[in-house]
């Protein structure tokens, strides 16, 4: 089968029908269920068809997507949700995310077309998706460049598939850069609706609480609170955020005192 879907592959338009079949031949096998939640319930794929696919995915000419099938995106992220859950996957799915990153930069790719993609790399790849988005090759120096075009932060952000302690974890690898990097690219705060008002997210406090400018941090925040677009009052969804203050000054002045001692 896999010389077969590589034949396709290499022909001119032959790229959907090709992830077409490997899905097909991974969901008939396992069933439309995506990426199990357990870790001991992971599919079992074999090493040629989880290379293959890999291989066909880092080949993948993303900026053709919005031109091709309008299923692309819940294909290619469910086999990636298939074929990446290894570490072994770890290289492959950095050179997508790479990929992916530089065509968003160069505005070759619409990112709006890969909200399922994105979030199959963060769940399945979390490092690779950090390393590949905000990592070395975006950080040389102090050089300070957005991995997501600004319209992540109010779609679904696939920050949030990746665990709080995953993201500090890899903050801590070079903190200066890192913790202001990844708060610039995350909506710290949600409409929490059974206490009827705006709330920090956990992500966001941990940020706060850790990151050695947690004044920074907080200007980050602080660009959120403005609305690029609204339905009623602009300023009444301001007020709205101004609640969250009061636990922020609270946890700065925490962390300064934790930075002044150290």
């Amino acid at each position: 089968m896999i010389k077969i879907v590589k034949l396709i592959f290499s022909k001119h338009g032959g790229e959907i029908v090709a992830l077409k079949i490997l899905l097909m031949r991974l969901s008939g096998k396992f069933g439309y269920k995506g990426l199990p939640k357990n870790q001991e319930d992971k599919v079992d794929v074999s090493s040629a068809l989880e290379s293959f696919c890999q291989k066909i995915l880092r080949n993948f000419d993303y900026s053709r997507v919005n031109k091709l099938s309008d299923n692309i995106d819940y294909e290619i992220g469910s086999l990636i949700e298939y074929c990446f859950v290894k570490e072994s996957a770890y290289s492959s799915a950095l050179q997508i995310c790479k990929k992916l990153s530089t065509g968003f930069s160069k505005n070759e790719i619409e990112i709006s077309y890969f909200s399922h993609v994105l979030n199959s790399l963060a769940t399945t790849q979390p490092l690779a998706f950090l390393d590949g988005f905000f990592g070395p090759n975006r950080e040389k120096d102090h050089q300070f460049t957005r991995g997501f075009p600004g319209e992540i932060r109010v779609v679904t952000n696939p920050m949030s598939a990746i665990a709080d302690d995953v993201i500090i974890n890899w903050c801590e690898k070079n903190p200066k850069i890192r913790y202001h990097k990844i708060a610039s690219e995350i909506m710290p705060f949600f409409y929490n609706e059974l206490e009827n008002r705006m709330a920090w997210t956990s992500l966001a406090m941990c940020l706060l609480n850790n990151s050695p400018n947690p004044i920074m941090i907080l200007e980050e925040y602080k660009t959120t609170f403005i609305p690029m677009s609204w339905s009623n009052s602009r300023s009444s969804i301001m007020q709205k955020c101004m609640v969250l203050f009061p636990k922020s000054v609270a946890t700065i002045r925490v962390a300064m005192k934790r930075f002044l001692e150290a």
